[in-house]
């Protein structure tokens, strides 16, 4: 009878699992995919348009680094208001905000224009991740979270993975109706981000009631197993800021994220560095990114298995730091890009276990306020890693220096996070020690 019983639970949780992961996991990946998309189609444009605009990579770095500046300012707003009128009318306004200017960069005729039209991409798209994570975290019970995390990150490596052939074949039509290929770029992939907004509005569920697929028994046993997670804190707005394992994970954050966001907006240059030309590029980096997304089920697989998910997250900044060692070293030859793709599997690995560490212990407005603080701060990585390499690539002539310098980043982060795993390790082992102390008294 209990054999049965057990035999039953386990088919209703197959069921339920199964069934968000097709109907809600979709639409969060396509908005993941055109947000990403209209955040780094930048960095394949830069390729000519720092001809066109008379940019250096410097200017190329402030301007990656505007978008970043207006994420930081209207990160929490944003996701506050994605907390209050829910998911699916915020993100569909944002979206279509976002698709709009991503579109009018195309449009931008000096360095100082395109800075201003990537600060307002940066601020409409600011309560995007942080309030998907949030909401994933409504849908997916713990254990099964880190691979819900990595399927909607999934779609950011397919940015990489469909982007790069996509810019190329629009960069190709350089001249085609007066407008240059990275004129092309803009317009074509900002547009099909406001019809999914449309999408948006009208088929995501903001609420496990608003869903008219799952039956009452199924919605019973969800609401009580992600409800169970919650019940370990319900927390208020000011329990985000002045929870002291907050504060660890923002360093962390921009330390990765300088890493990440640096490597990104330069990748394409980098590329070409080797001796590519500008409609080879994308499809050069198809390769090395379709690799990253091929680890994406294994690092799924070892942030729901291993106990300490920072220690994941760790080994993931390291094959970042091995990854960029490599590149550096061997720019500008084209084996470089065989670190690259060891570079990309550390990139995309990172986020997964990462973003589990703040829903284990915030809920509610906490968790909404702490996983957008965690974001925003970490932007700043976003700012200043871009116009690091930036910099240093037109001080020196190559970008080898910058990458280096995003290695030490990443490398930070790594001892970091296992630091603050080690801590909370003797922690946990005091915590036993006195309580068996109690028990033998």
């Amino acid at each position: 009878m209990i054999r049965n019983s057990e035999h039953q639970g386990r088919m209703l949780e197959d069921r339920v699992i199964r069934a968000i992961t097709w109907r809600v996991l979709p639409l969060v990946c396509l908005i993941v995919f055109f947000s990403a998309l209209d955040r780094s189609n930048i960095a394949y444009g830069a390729v000519t348009m720092l001809h066109d605009l008379s940019m250096t990579n410097t200017g190329l770095g402030w301007a990656s680094g505007a978008f970043a500046l207006g994420y930081v300012l209207f990160g929490v707003p944003s996701t506050l208001m994605f907390q209050r009128i829910g998911a699916r009318r915020w993100l569909s306004l944002i979206m279509i905000v976002w698709g709009a200017l991503s579109a009018a960069t195309a449009f931008v005729s000096t360095p100082h224009e395109l800075a201003v039209v990537r600060f307002l991409l940066g601020a409409a798209e600011a309560g995007a991740n942080p309030g998907l994570v949030i909401y994933i975290g409504r849908w997916f019970p713990e254990n099964v979270r880190g691979r819900a995390f990595s399927i909607m990150f999934f779609a950011m490596g397919l940015t990489t993975i469909l982007g790069g052939p996509f810019a190329s074949v629009l960069m190709s039509l350089d001249g085609v109706g007066g407008f240059a290929g990275w004129q092309w770029l803009f317009v074509v992939e900002g547009l099909p981000t406001i019809m999914l907004a449309l999408i948006v509005l009208f088929a995501l569920p903001d609420t496990l009631e608003d869903t008219k697929w799952m039956a009452a028994p199924e919605k019973d046993w969800l609401s009580a197993q992600v409800k169970s997670g919650e019940e370990r804190q319900s927390d208020g707005l000011w329990s985000a800021f002045s929870n002291a394992r907050i504060w660890p994970l923002l360093l962390i954050n921009v330390l990765a994220g300088s890493a990440i966001a640096g490597t990104t907006a330069f990748t394409p240059l980098v590329i070409g560095s080797m001796g590519f030309a500008p409609t080879q590029i994308g499809w050069v980096n198809t390769a090395p990114a379709l690799l990253s997304v091929c680890f994406l089920p294994l690092w799924g697989y070892l942030t729901d298995k291993h106990h300490d998910r920072a220690q994941v997250a760790a080994g993931a900044c390291v094959v970042m730091c091995i990854g960029l060692i490599g590149v550096s070293l061997l720019l500008p030859s084209p084996w470089a890009l065989v670190p690259l793709a060891v570079l990309m599997i550390g990139m995309l690995g990172y986020y997964s276990p990462f973003w589990t560490l703040p829903t284990t212990f915030l809920r509610g407005y906490g968790a909404a306020a702490g996983v957008s603080l965690i974001n925003l701060v970490g932007t700043l990585g976003a700012f200043f890693g871009p116009i690091v390499i930036g910099a240093l690539a037109d001080r020196t002539q190559s970008y080898a220096a910058g990458l280096l310098a995003c290695a030490g980043m990443a490398g930070a982060g790594a001892i970091l996070l296992l630091m603050q795993n080690e801590r909370r390790r003797l922690r946990r082992l005091e915590s036993k020690a006195a309580l068996e102390g109690a028990g033998r008294d």
